[in-house]
């Protein structure tokens, strides 16, 4: 049983090396349980046959509900409006990564209501580089990893969400709050087509016009 079938980008190297697994698995899967009816039609264009394919809805959202039904762990503080931050692919390591970070810190200059928190990746390419551009910002809170329940409740307090993150494409929308992707493709078109999220390439003005 293949859990979250049939998302796909149209680059086998991006993300790296979800979009790999996801097309090593399928051929062998024997049940593919497809979270929406486009992941469906992917699977159906590979050759899938129908009968193969259930759409169960999305599992990730039953995580998040559980999550949200639990007794609050704590808060992390912000004051005015939250945008929450979270950076790791390896298509954005480097130059695209320190794009984003300068385009949150022109945001700030910009929006001076606005707090961030960032939970730092334990990558040290991500977070050296990050703390770097970051860490002495007055308005930017850098922390460690959050676990699921806090992060989820901080994501429904914020006002915007800037990512390269797969699921938080999705636990965003569900809590209402408008997400910026920084990657040039998802495998998950659907929240784009809503316009509940936008999808920008990581360049500083991209991400600057869809946050604006």
């Amino acid at each position: 049983i293949h859990v979250e079938a049939g998302l796909r980008t149209a680059d086998p190297m991006r993300p790296f090396p979800e979009e790999m697994f996801r097309r090593r698995i399928g051929p062998i899967a024997d049940w593919h349980y497809a979270p929406t009816a486009s992941a469906a039609d992917n699977l159906l264009r590979e050759g899938v046959p129908d009968e193969r394919i259930e759409i169960t809805g999305n599992t990730g959202i039953d995580a998040l509900r559980l999550a949200l039904s639990l007794d609050d762990e704590g808060t992390i503080p912000a004051d005015g409006r939250l945008l929450v931050l979270t950076l790791h692919r390896r298509e954005n390591y480097g130059p695209r990564l320190e794009q984003v970070c300068g385009a949150v810190l022109e945001l700030l200059s910009l929006h001076p209501d606005f707090q961030v928190v960032c939970p730092v990746h334990p990558n040290p390419t991500v977070g050296s580089r990050m703390r770097r551009m970051l860490g002495a910002h007055p308005r930017i809170r850098l922390t460690e990893p959050l676990d699921y329940v806090p992060f989820v409740r901080l994501l429904a307090r914020a006002a915007l969400v800037i990512t390269d993150s797969g699921g938080i494409q999705e636990e965003a929308p569900y809590l209402g709050v408008p997400v910026v992707v920084a990657r040039e493709n998802t495998e998950r078109p659907e929240a784009v087509r809503w316009g509940a999220t936008r999808l920008v390439a990581a360049r500083h003005a991209d991400v600057i016009d869809a946050a604006q």
